[in-house]
C-alpha cells in the first residue's frame, strides 16, 4: 500500500486547470482573428476613401488648367497645386504608392490592394463612380 503525504500537492494540472488554460488559449485566438479582419476592413476603407480623394482632387487640378484637361496630372502635380497636403494620399494602407496618371479626357489611378480578394472588393466599391474599375491581380486600375 502506498503512502500519501498529506503535506504534498500532487504533481502535474488537474483536468480543471487544463480546460481553464484551453479555454483562454482559445479566447485569445478568436479575438486576434477578429482583429486581423477589422484591421483589413479598416485598410479597404482607407485605401476607398484616398481613391476617391484622388478622384475629388484630380478634377479639381483639371478646372485650373488653362484648357481643363488630364493631362500632366500626378500626385506630385496635385501637391505642387496645393490641392493635396504634402504628405497626403502618396502611399495606400499597406505602404505601396499611389501612381496617377492623366489623357485628355480620363485618369487613372492605380496601386496595388495586397491581394486579389482585396482588389476585387476594391473595384467593386469604385466601379459605380468610375468609368472602369479593375485588377490584374493584387493591381488595382481605376479610371474615371
Amino acid at each position: 500500500m502506498r503512502h500519501i503525504d498529506p503535506d504534498r500537492s500532487p504533481a502535474g494540472f488537474s483536468l480543471i486547470e487544463l480546460t481553464i488554460v484551453l479555454g483562454a488559449i482559445a479566447a485569445m485566438l478568436a479575438v486576434i482573428t477578429l482583429g486581423t479582419g477589422t484591421i483589413n476592413s479598416s485598410r479597404l476603407s482607407t485605401m476607398e476613401r484616398d481613391i476617391r480623394t484622388l478622384q475629388s482632387a484630380a478634377t479639381a487640378w483639371a478646372a485650373q488648367q488653362a484648357s481643363p484637361t488630364y493631362s500632366g496630372v500626378s500626385v506630385t502635380a496635385l501637391r505642387n497645386a496645393g490641392i493635396l497636403p504634402p504628405n497626403g494620399s502618396g502611399t495606400n494602407p499597406w505602404g505601396t504608392p499611389y501612381t496617377v496618371g492623366g489623357t485628355v479626357t480620363s485618369f487613372t489611378v492605380t496601386s496595388d490592394a495586397n491581394s486579389g480578394t482585396n482588389c476585387a472588393t476594391l473595384a467593386a466599391r469604385l466601379s459605380p463612380a468610375a468609368a472602369s474599375a479593375s485588377c490584374v491581380g493584387s493591381s488595382l486600375t481605376v479610371t474615371f
